[in-house]
């Protein structure tokens, strides 16, 4: 991780190759050269790596988020929310879910899915976990979680507001 900090990308991507020759259901070198690939538009490779993550570790988070942004990527909208539900499901309680949930948030309101947005926003506001929880969102982002459940409160109530949603949209992509 360390060498993408620096983004001296074609070591990282070295590094990472050479723990997956040694170890080639490591999933942390999985999803950052998947990453890594996704980001250079190396589609094709990323998804079989990080579908290879999710095979190794059906519940990470960073193989959920990372195969969730090719799903999105390609507008398959319906494998995205796919991608999110089965981790959710799969430990409902796991404070530490709080980002595949606001992603899943977001996509619902680009869908239009309001109700099934707002749900989901009341689920996860009750699980966030407490202020100074390294498993918890950094005050920022809290604050905009409180911001956009309130916009989303908002939009629920007045469904004509059409501006309600661009800044729901917003937010929401922000995340």
């Amino acid at each position: 991780h360390l060498l993408m900090r620096k983004k001296d990308a074609a070591a990282a991507e070295a590094r990472y190759r050479e723990v997956l020759t040694d170890d080639p259901d490591q999933v942390t070198a999985l999803v950052a050269l998947g990453r890594l690939l996704r980001e250079r538009n190396a589609i094709a490779e990323a998804r079989t790596l990080l579908d290879r993550a999710r095979r190794a570790a059906p519940a990470n988070m960073a193989a959920a988020l990372e195969t969730a942004a090719l799903a999105r990527m390609s507008g398959d909208d319906a494998a995205e929310r796919a991608i999110y539900s089965d981790v959710l499901k799969r430990d409902p309680e796991r404070a530490d879910l709080w980002p595949l949930q606001v992603n899943l948030v977001g996509l619902l309101v680009r869908e239009g899915a309001f109700t099934e947005a707002m749900r989901s926003m009341e689920t996860l506001m009750r699980r966030l976990p407490a202020k100074g929880n390294a498993a918890g969102p950094e005050p920022a982002v809290r604050k905009m979680l409180h911001t956009a459940y309130g916009i989303l409160l908002l939009r629920d109530s007045t469904p004509s507001a059409p501006e309600t949603l661009s800044i729901t949209q917003y937010t929401m992509a922000r995340t």
